[in-house]
């Protein structure tokens, strides 16, 4: 090869290798540049303006109105529609037994009885669809107006609370009660807690003990007589605060219902009546009183004032020496329908019955003297009276209830 040939294979190698070389830098120089930055790649940035203090009033301001009527239409009850009772059956017989009652020109209890009754079947239909319709209250105020009249009904809208056990011991719902002196003793199966609640300065105290009872009757002015479940019969004395087991010979037979002492005997309910003489250490073997067949299986209470009282669902049963005599309580409006307590004694001249909603005061041949209610009870479920003062306690859940008659 000659020397011009070399000389020109030597410059195109050299250029080869510049031009590789050139190629190998852009790699690099591209390389570099991806990695250095990407703000080239990157979206533009927005550039507005910060709201002022106008605009953002603005929108806090629509947001509020917003929110308003969401509440206003999504959230609020709809108010339903008012129903004209008037016109309606119930209506119209409402105004029809109103206009019957006026028309007589002489009216007796007993007359009275099936168009009151029919009155307050109808406030109670009415009462479910809607209590604070003026047609409803208007009538309402008008059967009451008829009760007060014919068959003495009296509404006590302010009773005295004694307690209320809600605040005090919110575990205790007393089911029965008994007066002994200034005190209301109380007493709770479920829980087995016995109170002993101050009539006057309504001062509270827990009776402690170790017994499973069943239930309570008075002794005397100072003490209360206790049936165990295991069926031992206990005395409680309040001034020295003890118990003291009393010996009852052979037991107290069956299963106890009701209980109460006359006479220093002791009178028990059972699947008979059943009469226990007193001893040096308590009480005798049981003897039946009941000197005649009787069916006690829904006799669950009783009292006595020297005859002896028992209480059927919806009636009073009256006893003398073992038989049973002439007694029935008048028929009124409204009628009892279950009797869930009641009391006499021969310190008082009633037989108080406490029924569905009200306390019945009868005299003792069984006349109506005075019916008692209040809109503030609920669930009343037992009573006493306290002799000589008119005053009766109710028993209404874990309200305890003081009323004078």
């Amino acid at each position: 090869m000659s020397e011009k040939n070399q000389y020109f294979d030597f410059e195109r190698t050299e250029e080869k290798a510049k031009r590789k070389k050139s190629f190998d830098d852009l790699v690099d120089e591209f390389r570099k540049e991806s990695s250095g930055s990407n703000n080239k790649f990157d979206r533009p940035k927005n550039h507005r303006q910060p709201l002022d203090y106008r605009q953002k009033s603005l929108i806090v301001g629509l947001f509020i109105l917003v929110l308003l009527f969401f509440r206003a239409t999504v959230s609020s009850p709809v108010k339903p529609k008012t129903i004209d009772f008037q016109s309606t059956a119930d209506g119209q017989l409402l105004m029809q037994i109103d206009q019957r009652i006026s028309s007589m020109a002489t009216t007796t209890r007993q007359e009275l009885i099936p168009l009151l009754d029919s009155m307050k079947n109808i406030l109670s239909r009415l009462s479910s669809i809607d209590k604070s319709s003026s047609f409803y209250i208007s009538w309402n105020k008008k059967y009451i107006g008829y009760l007060e009249k014919y068959f003495n009904w009296v509404e006590a809208q302010k009773p005295d609370l004694l307690v209320d056990f809600s605040s005090a011991d919110k575990n205790f719902l007393p089911k029965q009660n008994i007066i002994l002196g200034n005190f209301l003793i109380l007493f709770d199966p479920a829980t087995n807690i016995l109170y002993q609640a101050d009539i006057f300065s309504k001062d509270l105290q827990k009776i402690t003990h170790s017994k499973v009872i069943s239930r309570i009757t008075k002794f005397d002015e100072a003490s209360f007589l206790a049936i165990s479940q295991d069926k031992k019969l206990f005395l409680y004395s309040l001034e020295g605060r003890n118990w003291k087991e009393l010996e009852v010979k052979n037991g107290i037979t069956g299963n106890p219902q009701d209980f109460f002492i006359y006479s220093d005997r002791l009178y028990v309910l059972s699947d008979n009546l059943y009469r226990y003489d007193k001893t040096d250490r308590g009480f005798a073997t049981a003897k039946s009183w009941l000197s005649e067949k009787i069916n006690l299986e829904k006799i669950t209470k009783m009292a006595s004032d020297g005859s002896i009282y028992l209480s059927a669902q919806t009636d009073i049963l009256k006893f003398n020496r073992g038989k049973q005599v002439n007694f029935q309580m008048e028929k009124i409006s409204p009628a009892i329908n279950g009797i869930k307590a009641f009391f006499t004694s021969e310190d008082t001249d009633y037989i108080l019955v406490l029924a569905d909603h009200q306390i019945v005061i009868f005299d003792k041949k069984g006349n109506l003297l005075k019916q008692i209610s209040s809109p503030l009870w609920q669930t009343p479920q037992a009573i006493s009276i306290m002799n000589g003062q008119n005053k009766i306690f109710v028993v209404d859940g874990q309200k305890i209830w003081k009323i004078s008659f």
